[in-house]
């Protein structure tokens, strides 16, 4: 917890019109207040510019006194925004910059080292999240589990798929119910577009997802198109919703909804000049949302393991033609194996996006990488 005040002064002119105080991003928390009012508060939510109307009779002319108090809880914090986003702002009359000298003094820190790897909070350590938070409700009858979690496993993420199936079992044992249906959320896209191919710790995570699904009543849904560069969980929450709510009507009260999106099922045909390649879940064909565009998110290796944009085409309602270039022993073929696998364009009608997926059982780079 750190404390932060400046001072600022206003003239009678600027009193007697309505105020804004802009603060820009404040990371994680902060309660804010002017002259000792309260104008405003954001729990956890480091990316939000802070922009708190002001009250009449808050302000005063002459000297002006603003204090924030900023939690933190992991990571960078403070008032770490562009000097631009600090101000005051009044209708008619000029803006008071708040940018410049503050003062500050650090209210509470934590007292215990940082557990190894820099984590604090409920993920610190095992059994923290269970005991606090899933021990007291398991006496109760549920009817499924819609989870979506898998973040901070992205560096281990081969070691995932392992973790994700004795989690359902676990689970369905602790409830005493084999054939509870669990619902997933694979990862969103974060962070920047790669320019070109590489490896991808959280393409590996999303396959080890989806290799879950071979356990028996379960379901997963995408969010690779959700998500953005800067924030870890998409801001659009009412399409997660939808799709998992479209996945628990199907699979757990059995009404037809068509909510999977497809995935690659096998090569039907492998040329020197192309190879073709078939897909299941279409529900009524494959489509590329940027008209007139080139297909993209497709990449090609051959024996150095090296991959390389390349060129695609939807040949039938499930079928894609990836082209080879000339002289290129094509040895894998990937989609959206990416961080941020934008713009991966391929839909089926239903408007659910393309699974990422590889035709290659090459070694991964979260192999062996495990938690100590």
């Amino acid at each position: 917890v750190v404390w932060f005040e400046r001072e600022f002064i206003l003239n009678k002119k600027q009193l007697a019109e309505k105020a804004e105080l802009s603060l820009g991003p404040i990371d994680d928390s902060d309660i804010t207040w002017i002259n000792g009012k309260k104008v405003g508060e954001t729990k956890n939510r480091w990316n939000k510019d802070r922009v708190y109307s002001v009250e009449s009779g808050i302000l005063k002319e002459g000297k002006n006194t603003i204090v924030v108090r900023v939690e933190d809880y992991l990571g960078g914090g403070g008032i770490y925004g562009k000097s631009s986003k600090l101000f005051i702002r009044f209708q008619n009359q000029k803006n008071i910059p708040l940018a410049g000298k503050w003062y500050y003094k650090i209210g509470y820190t934590t007292t215990e080292p940082m557990p190894s790897g820099g984590d604090f909070g409920p993920n610190s350590a095992p059994t923290l999240l269970y005991n606090g938070m899933i021990a007291p409700i398991q006496k109760f009858p549920i009817k499924g589990v819609i989870w979506y979690q898998g973040e901070t496993n992205t560096y281990r993420a081969v070691e995932y798929k392992e973790l994700k199936i004795k989690w359902i079992r676990n689970w369905r044992k602790l409830w005493n119910q084999s054939d509870m249906p669990i619902i997933w959320v694979q990862l969103a896209n974060y962070q920047a577009p790669d320019k070109e191919p590489k490896e991808s710790a959280w393409a590996e995570l999303r396959e080890a997802q989806q290799n879950a699904l071979s356990e028996p009543h379960t379901a997963m849904i995408t969010a690779i198109d959700l998500g953005s560069t800067t924030t870890i969980h998409p801001l659009n929450k009412q399409e997660v919703g939808r799709r998992l709510a479209l996945a628990a009507l199907e699979e757990t009260y059995h009404q037809k909804t068509a909510y999977k999106s497809p995935r690659f099922l096998k090569i039907a045909k492998k040329k020197r000049k192309y190879i073709d390649l078939i897909f299941q879940d279409v529900d009524g064909g494959l489509v590329s949302q940027r008209a007139n565009e080139p297909i993209a998110g497709f990449s090609i290796a051959g024996k150095d393991h090296v991959f390389h944009w390349a060129k695609a085409k939807i040949i039938s309602d499930n079928k894609i033609r990836i082209y080879i270039p000339k002289h290129f022993k094509l040895m894998a073929v990937r989609y959206a194996w990416a961080n941020n696998p934008q713009p991966a364009d391929i839909y089926n009608k239903k408007g659910f996006p393309l699974l990422p997926f590889r035709t290659d059982n090459w070694k991964l780079s979260t192999q062996n990488i495990t938690r100590p």
